[in-house]
């Protein structure tokens, strides 16, 4: 499934969910289901988790050659994380981000999301 619009219902500190096409979709970072809690990312389609994405560290920076693709199509990444401003720095520069910000909580980053998507902007979030 590609969602290129989907209307908000709801962000919280967990995740998001929209509508899309009648039904809920949701990203979150937890797996209901439990079977694998290492899983940072967990897709529900109207309440049942269909999948469930995991990243792990293999010496290759592939978080990098994705957000290349992202910004090949014309998207803007941002970096929002917790960590230290040198530390937030040095990660936007490792994947050539287009704008990052350190120090923020996760309550932090739902209300950037939500500014966003107050202003206009269709924005996705992945990570915790």
């Amino acid at each position: 499934m590609i969602v290129r619009r989907a209307d908000l219902r709801e962000i919280d500190s967990r995740g998001v969910t929209v509508d899309y096409r009648g039904h809920a979709v949701r990203l979150h970072g937890d797996s209901i289901s439990g079977a694998d809690p290492l899983l940072p990312l967990a897709v529900e389609l109207d309440g049942i988790e269909v999948v469930g994405i995991g990243f792990w560290r293999n010496g290759r920076l592939m978080a990098a050659a994705t957000v290349r693709r992202l910004q090949w199509r014309v998207l803007r990444v941002f970096l929002a994380s917790e960590r230290s401003a040198e530390a937030a720095a040095t990660l936007a520069s490792r994947l050539s981000v287009d704008r990052h910000c350190s120090g923020m909580r996760v309550d932090d980053k739902v209300q950037l999301l939500r500014s966003l998507r107050q202003n206009g902007v269709a924005a996705v979030f992945v990570g915790k």
